[in-house]
């Protein structure tokens, strides 16, 4: 009898570590879903309170010290928590973005590389890591990797914004035209595409077609067109 109650008392000891983490975890998915800033701090406060020490705990607390500004720390504990889960693709993409802020391109890509592996239809790795081969002018690397983004959401302006910019720089202006089109189709206040749609235009010869462009996006607020419109529009 003595045996048959231990053993009672150990299943439901088990029952309720194995709930209390599926609860852990629930609480940190609805904190990466959630697009409510304030409701995403709350929940990755709770959790860095309530288990410190597991992954999902470090992941909050290095989520809170990137908050902070405290950049070393805070990758420490994401490497930490991809220590204790290596399938951790959430904590792999928040160190990566460290990584690029501090320009680290080479431990950012290699993130990045590892979010896709284990998570191959997140978009926003495919456009972090192009973003990267963009600004170390790979532009078919970064062209690849938007096609790829686009392929899973056809619908966000700022991806075909990117790769027409990658166009643009390799000297594809009817492929940048194409997409920053696209990109203005979506948000037709997008100014950064009007603006870099003049360029594309201006590159090809027409300059009417361009100064319209920085016109409007002189408009809607970007200030380097006026740079252009007086330059070149007079």
């Amino acid at each position: 009898m003595k045996q048959q109650t231990l053993l009672i008392a150990l299943l439901l000891f088990v029952s309720a570590l194995v709930n209390g983490q599926v609860s852990l975890n629930e609480q940190f998915e609805k904190s990466w879903n959630t697009s409510d800033t304030t409701e995403k701090r709350i929940l990755r406060e709770d959790i860095a309170i309530k288990s410190p020490d597991s992954e999902y705990g470090l992941f909050c607390r290095a989520w809170l010290l990137t908050l902070n500004g405290d950049y070393p720390s805070a990758l420490e504990l994401y490497s930490k928590a991809i220590t204790l889960k290596s399938d951790f693709w959430q904590s792999y993409y928040s160190r990566g973005i460290l990584y690029e802020v501090l320009t680290d391109y080479t431990n950012a890509v290699f993130d990045y590389t590892k979010v896709i592996e284990l998570n191959p239809v997140f978009a926003d790795a495919y456009i972090n890591r192009g973003n990267i081969y963009q600004n170390l002018k790979e532009y078919p690397k970064a062209i690849s990797d938007y096609n790829k983004a686009i392929s899973i959401n056809p619908n966000d302006p700022e991806t075909y914004y990117n790769r027409g910019r990658a166009f643009l720089y390799s000297g594809d202006f009817s492929g940048s035209v194409s997409d920053f089109n696209k990109a203005i189709s979506i948000n037709p206040d997008f100014g950064g595409a009007y603006y870099n749609r003049g360029g594309s235009f201006y590159s090809t010869g027409n300059k009417t077609k361009a100064c319209e462009d920085w016109n409007k996006a002189y408009t809607l607020g970007i200030m380097e067109a006026k740079d252009a419109l007086d330059r070149f529009c007079k």
